[in-house]
């Protein structure tokens, strides 16, 4: 019942950030904890996979490798705090558009509720 209440909740249809400017400062703060966060993850796991150096000061090596994991990494983390700030439909998408970049099965991670929610809307 709780799970199905928060769903409900994360889901609903909020106005864009361009039309509130209480959805416009949970949207920059999703997104700036997020990248904080991402990189606070990758970087770690990075050092423990081998890879020293910077995107900067190189090697080709370590910015392959941070590119490749951080993007994933970002999008799964934006989609996690989205949904816990209560607006999954909106990072679900961006996590979708991110990934599309590199998977093109991306647009299967919206969950149940907010694609059922996507096609209802997109009807009326």
């Amino acid at each position: 019942m709780a799970m199905r209440s928060f769903w409900l909740w994360t889901t609903k249809r909020r106005p864009t950030w361009r039309e509130s400017r209480t959805e416009a400062a949970v949207a920059f703060a999703v997104f700036g904890a997020t990248g904080s966060t991402s990189l606070a993850v990758v970087r770690p796991a990075l050092k423990a996979a081998g890879f020293e150096g910077s995107l900067w000061e190189g090697p080709n090596s370590y910015r392959a490798a941070s590119v490749l994991i951080v993007s994933p990494c970002y999008a799964c983390t934006l989609v996690t705090m989205g949904t816990l700030a209560g607006r999954h439909r909106f990072f679900a998408n961006m996590c979708s558009r991110i990934l599309g970049r590199f998977v093109p099965f991306a647009g299967r991670i919206l969950c149940p509720p907010a694609r059922a929610a996507l096609r209802a809307e997109a009807k009326s």
